[in-house]
């Protein structure tokens, strides 16, 4: 998702610098995380509350019914992680709108992760409308692609896999903790994908796609 921020200098306004990932405390509320390519990188404090629940969700409900053998170490450790690449994965789905941007001369200098996803904040328009059709549709694609790849790595990493289609809890039980949080990482971007695409064709103002979406 992305929208039009015109960010103000000043004493309040804020620069990247320095070191990737130092945490800085925002002005406006967040924790700044660091810069890519230039591109400030702000997490809100809602992001908290919504990466605790995940984890939480995954350690106590989702692997324990994969995995009743699994302890609660492995549990909340293979939370944790699933739950950090998620957050990734929806950093990564940013960068790609503010990267096709930079490429169409929209100057993009903030991105902020928040609790339903996140924002590439634009510093002027885009051109045209196929830049910002770029821009709308790089991002639910880069989702796709991540989507896919974490299904892929998940397939290598469980080997050749028995589905019975009256027992799918049996084929679940047999993955190891890398190849079910991949599982669990991949529909989840797909998912996010779809979502977010008619979101941002939303904020294009594409009322095709937000009748489809209900809108």
């Amino acid at each position: 998702m992305y929208q039009h921020d015109k960010m103000q200098s000043g004493p309040g306004s804020t620069r990247a610098h320095g070191s990737l990932w130092r945490l800085t405390v925002q002005p406006a509320g967040g924790v700044r995380l660091g810069s890519i390519s230039g591109i400030e990188i702000t997490a809100d404090w809602s992001l908290v509350l919504i990466f605790f629940l995940i984890t939480f969700s995954l350690a106590t409900g989702i692997f324990p019914a994969w995995h009743a053998d699994w302890g609660r170490g492995i549990s909340w450790v293979t939370a944790l992680a699933a739950a950090a690449l998620f957050f990734a994965s929806v950093l990564v789905h940013e960068l790609s709108h503010a990267f096709v941007g930079r490429a169409n001369g929209v100057e993009i200098r903030r991105i902020t992760l928040f609790m339903f996803g996140g924002m590439a904040h634009m510093e002027n328009e885009p051109p045209s409308w196929r830049a910002e059709l770029g821009m709308a549709i790089v991002g639910p694609l880069t989702s796709l692609v991540l989507g896919f790849a974490f299904l892929w790595l998940g397939g290598l990493l469980s080997g050749p896999l028995h589905f019975d289609p009256a027992n799918p809890q049996a084929t679940l039980a047999a993955l190891g903790p890398a190849a079910s949080l991949l599982f669990w990482l991949g529909p989840v971007n797909i998912g996010l994908a779809f979502s977010i695409w008619c979101q941002d064709f939303r904020s294009m103002g594409d009322e095709s796609c937000a009748h489809s979406c209900g809108g």
